[in-house]
């Protein structure tokens, strides 16, 4: 055979050897790819947290995709985002994305909980935000949904929901807004199995809660959205809630 028709031939092998390695090793990355979702404002070892975690593992199954929950402060969580240092939000509220524009919002709520007034010794009648006006009121610091609705309230910040409590139950503050599924989690606890903080009557606010993927994954946002939809359909979501206590 000629000579250049031999080294003609070489390099198509070998340039054809090329490609088929490449796209063998972009098939593994992907399928290799662990997506790391955050949650924030919960205790690592919260009610909460064990449900999210609990959930993650079963949208896995469903969707095949990796997913791994990792706990970051809201603030932090907010800033990885942005910079792709992680993958989703686990759980935000509607308007997240004002904040972090860049995003996909799962349409389908991740969660939708009642958020109910804890105190130690204030009583009166829970009649929306404004009904808090006359007490010094906790918030988490990060968490949207409170900043909001308490811009023209007496708020003390802190940085989880357990501290929250561990300063209402020291009669440090009057009154503190928490989701009933965080709040129940802490609650259970046994340093607080002799508390007097109670939890008033009505609801102060229904927070609903959704993930949010970089917008870079839209791919893996609807795979996720599908699966967290068959989860409920199937009453494997309602399992979830009802086993981890």
């Amino acid at each position: 055979m000629n000579p250049i028709k031999i080294m003609i031939v070489l390099v198509v092998f070998i340039y054809s050897q090329m490609i088929f390695a490449q796209r063998q090793k972009i098939a593994i990355l992907n399928t290799e790819t662990v997506f790391i979702v955050s949650i924030g404002g919960v205790e690592p070892k919260s009610r909460t947290y064990k449900v999210a975690e609990e959930l993650l593992s079963e949208i896995s199954k469903v969707s095949g995709m990796k997913l791994k929950l990792v706990y970051l402060p809201l603030k932090r969580a907010t800033f990885q985002l942005n910079r792709g240092g992680i993958h989703a939000e686990f759980a935000r509220i509607a308007n997240y994305q004002e904040h972090v524009p860049n995003t996909i919002r799962i349409i389908e709520p991740v969660a939708t909980i009642p958020v109910y007034v804890y105190t130690l010794k204030a009583d009166f009648e829970v009649s929306g935000w404004g009904s808090l006006k006359p007490y010094k009121v906790l918030r988490v610091h990060g968490s949207l949904y409170s900043k909001k609705n308490l811009q023209k309230h007496d708020t003390q910040t802190v940085l989880t929901p357990l501290q929250a409590f561990r300063l209402l139950e020291a009669n440090r503050a009057d009154v503190f807004p928490l989701d009933y599924l965080s709040a129940q989690g802490i609650l259970n606890l046994p340093e607080f199995r002799n508390t007097l903080i109670r939890r008033l009557d009505e609801p102060v606010h229904l927070l609903r809660t959704y993930t949010f993927f970089s917008a870079e994954y839209p791919k893996e946002a609807l795979r996720f959205q599908e699966a967290l939809i068959k989860l409920k359909e199937s009453g494997v979501y309602k399992r979830i809630l009802k086993k981890i206590r």
